[in-house]
């Protein structure tokens, strides 16, 4: 019986050139170089996670693995994303404490924790199988596109400027809590002190007083997966590329979009609007406009969107939407929101 349960494989270090490396040739790269800036110190210090997010990219994925400085800091500006956004999570959950009800989620959230529970998943079994290279892929696709471009990009309004222990407040603080203790655990075989110094800072482990490496395997909750929450939601984020098609210009909240469909897709979209109009409903804020108008027609299109600026309503200088009814004043959710907090 053999002494290990399986053999694992990396490829061979060459240079820029595909050259193997020779110390008569002088194309050695020292990983202290890497890790250190070299004996001298004259060179950038990336650090121990950059050296290893590179081998975790590249050493399962070709027979000769080339090493540059392009390379080294390509992986350094993959590693600074993933910092980033990890450091946006743990700012948000400044004041969070893990006593939300489920109930309250909005179907954006609940897509979203469908996605973590489809991500866990699928890095899991990526690790399994020692294709280190599809874990760094998932890593940088989930966080960047998923998390960062579109969850974190459309929440802020709930984040910043609804009250601080609002419903709608609480439910994007309450998935934004899972996504970073699942995001933590999933890089933390490649990016060890990353992960490390999020625990360092991240109030549950604090107050527990646990390890990251030794505070056992989170699975996420069964009833995350819903596949038919992730079909609304798609359906929306795809009339908001068709809207985004649609305007020439990137800052969308000064318009007013007015969506015409029927049948299923009506329907559909109806669970993010109830009402035909609305500046605050769930599907105005994935469509990130001032307003929406949602109307039954019986046009053969799937769906069909016109946009126009809106007149009707003023820029609110709290939550910078066009949302107010009178020029240099906050709109009524602001004003409700300022009149109720307390002094400090």
């Amino acid at each position: 019986m053999a002494p290990y349960r399986g053999i694992f494989v990396h490829g061979f270090a060459v240079d820029a050139e595909g050259r193997k490396m020779s110390k008569s040739v002088g194309n050695v790269v020292d990983p202290v170089d890497i890790t250190h800036g070299g004996k001298d110190n004259t060179q950038i210090v990336y650090g121990i996670d950059t050296l290893r997010w590179w081998v975790a990219c590249h050493a399962t994925q070709h027979a000769n693995i080339p090493v540059s400085s392009n390379v080294v800091t390509s992986s350094a500006e993959s590693v600074h994303k993933i910092r980033i956004v990890l450091r946006f999570l743990l700012g948000a959950l400044h004041d969070y404490t893990s006593n939300h009800n489920e109930d309250d989620l909005f179907l954006l959230d609940r897509y979203m924790l469908h996605l973590l529970h489809e991500f866990h998943h699928q890095v899991q079994n990526a690790y399994d199988n020692f294709q280190l290279n599809k874990v760094c892929i998932l890593l940088t696709n989930f966080i960047t596109n998923e998390v960062s471009a579109m969850y974190c990009h459309v929440i802020k309004d709930r984040l910043y400027c609804e009250p601080a222990d609002s419903t709608q407040r609480r439910a994007c603080q309450f998935v934004m809590s899972h996504i970073l203790e699942i995001v933590t655990r999933a890089i933390a075989p490649v990016l060890l002190h990353l992960a490390e110094e999020v625990r360092q800072n991240n109030k549950y482990f604090v107050i527990t007083g646990q390890q990251l490496f030794r505070s056992g395997v989170v699975m996420p909750e069964g009833d995350w997966h819903q596949t038919e929450v992730s079909r609304v939601v798609n359906l929306a984020l795809e009339v908001k590329r068709a809207l985004n098609k649609t305007c020439s210009s990137t800052n969308t909240q000064q318009l007013k979009a007015s969506v015409y469909t029927s049948g299923e897709t009506y329907c559909l979209l109806k669970l993010m609007q109830p009402e035909e109009y609305s500046s605050w409903s769930q599907l105005a804020e994935i469509l990130q406009v001032a307003s929406v108008r949602l109307i039954e027609s019986k046009s053969p299109l799937k769906f069909h969107v016109e946009l126009a600026e809106t007149t009707e309503c003023h820029l609110c200088a709290r939550c910078r939407r066009y949302t107010s009814d009178k020029t240099d004043e906050p709109c009524t959710r602001c004003r409700q929101v300022l009149a109720n907090i307390q002094p400090q």
